[in-house]
């Protein structure tokens, strides 16, 4: 009897611990969705029409957004910083250029970025080194990013490297070619 009493109380409990996990998992996803469909009306109030979030980086208080905007046959693409207040998302500080562009920093109202592309098509992985430290980027490798604070980009070094870990390119940021 005791062990059928421990076996349902049991049952019972993990039912309660799952549950209210894949209940927390569908509210971020719905949390994100919300935040998306708030920054995309933002983009259009900036006159960025059709805009497609590619990534989405939310920092407490703050959200960095890379996105495309525009027709596709003149697609364009920005990167932009917005602000969590009382009545939504509003709109801090970005650029936009007409195509995915090379590899640059960038600062925004708050935070340091370095972005980049493939850089070379036999890449599997991008290296930023930046004041004594070593940082593998975020996102995908034809669209990857960095993000900080407290660090400046503008004089980071950057390698693409293949699997093997053999530098097949390598960019001194803040140097003229």
């Amino acid at each position: 009897m005791q062990l059928k009493y421990k076996l349902i109380v049991s049952g019972i409990i993990f039912v309660l611990l799952a549950g209210g996990y894949l209940l927390s998992i569908k509210e971020e996803e719905t949390s994100r969705r919300q935040v998306e469909d708030e920054i995309k009306v933002q983009l259009d109030a900036l006159n960025h029409s059709i805009p497609r979030i590619l990534e989405l980086e939310m920092m407490d208080d703050h959200a960095i957004v890379f996105y495309r905007w525009g027709l596709s046959n003149s697609e364009k693409f920005g990167v932009a910083e917005f602000k969590k207040e009382n009545n939504g998302w509003s709109f801090e500080s970005g650029f936009s250029t007409g195509e995915y562009p090379s590899t640059q920093s960038v600062e925004l109202a708050n935070y340091h970025l370095v972005i980049g592309n493939r850089g070379d098509r036999d890449a599997v992985e991008v290296v930023v080194e930046n004041e004594g430290k070593a940082e593998t980027p975020e996102g995908p490798i034809g669209l990857w990013y960095l993000i900080s604070e407290e660090h400046d980009y503008s004089e980071a070094n950057v390698q693409w490297l293949d699997g093997d870990g053999k530098v097949l390119k390598e960019l001194q940021l803040g140097q003229s070619d």
